[in-house]
């Protein structure tokens, strides 16, 4: 009888250790940010992939749901969703978000029609006359977000700014360098005067995965993908390359 008490507690023991180790499933929401996050590449593009590789390095599973970027950062904040890549750094959201070590680095730039760039570089950066497009939710430079004396145009995502620059409903908009060459290349934009990167890039920002401080497993969360990170980093030159990115 007792061999056989302590083969049941061997047991659930073993049971207990399994469902311990058995991989939890994290929601996390991003949006079309190409080529940093892409629904048509595979794995939804590389900072997608990364995302998923260093979870999956801890044993969680993922699933991302796109969302217009200031409703996966609300949805985040109120335990909607586990957590909302790609995500800068404000002194704002960390009130509410709990931020991962660096993913990577984007490049924010001003974008303006070719016809306007004489005329705008003349200004020396004093853009308080022109009509600056911008995306809902998004965080730029302080000097932007905090500057009331702008001319602020607020898109869905950065399709509809690009557009709104195409159609002369803004005059300027800020966007990251690499994504606005992802969206042209498509052809998304034939009926588009010609524009251009114009000025000197406005900052070099890293960007992070966040997770909802009120979430209970938050920090284990965050503690597990920069552990599985740390691991996937040492393999981004040959994932950038992968996605035509190096």
């Amino acid at each position: 009888m007792k061999k056989i008490l302590l083969t049941l507690l061997l047991l659930t023991a073993c049971s207990t250790s399994i469902a311990q180790e058995k991989a939890r499933e994290v929601f996390l929401t991003t949006i079309e940010y190409p080529p940093y996050v892409d629904s048509n590449q595979i794995d939804n593009g590389y900072v997608a992939h990364i995302v998923k590789r260093s979870f999956a390095e801890e044993n969680i599973d993922v699933t991302i749901l796109f969302r217009p970027w200031a409703r996966g950062l609300k949805g985040t904040i109120n335990g909607t969703f586990t957590g909302v890549f790609p995500t800068f750094k404000t002194k704002e959201r960390l009130k509410d978000l709990l931020y991962s070590d660096i993913i990577d680095y984007n490049i924010l730039t001003y974008i303006a029609r070719s016809e306007d760039q004489g005329k705008i570089e003349r200004l020396n950066g004093d853009i308080k006359s022109l009509r600056l497009g911008l995306v809902n939710g998004y965080a730029n430079t302080a000097a932007i977000d905090n500057n009331d004396n702008l001319t602020k145009d607020f898109a869905l995502d950065d399709v509809n700014n690009i557009n709104k620059l195409c159609r002369n409903r803004v005059d300027l908009i800020v966007i990251d360098l690499y994504v606005f060459k992802s969206l042209y290349k498509k052809g998304r934009f034939k009926d588009c005067p010609k524009i251009k990167p114009i000025l000197q890039p406005l900052a070099y920002k890293p960007f992070y995965l966040t997770f909802n401080k009120n979430d209970e497993h938050a920090k284990e969360y965050r503690e597990k993908f920069n552990r599985g990170l740390e691991k996937v980093k040492k393999q981004m030159d040959r994932i950038k390359k992968n996605y035509q990115l190096d």
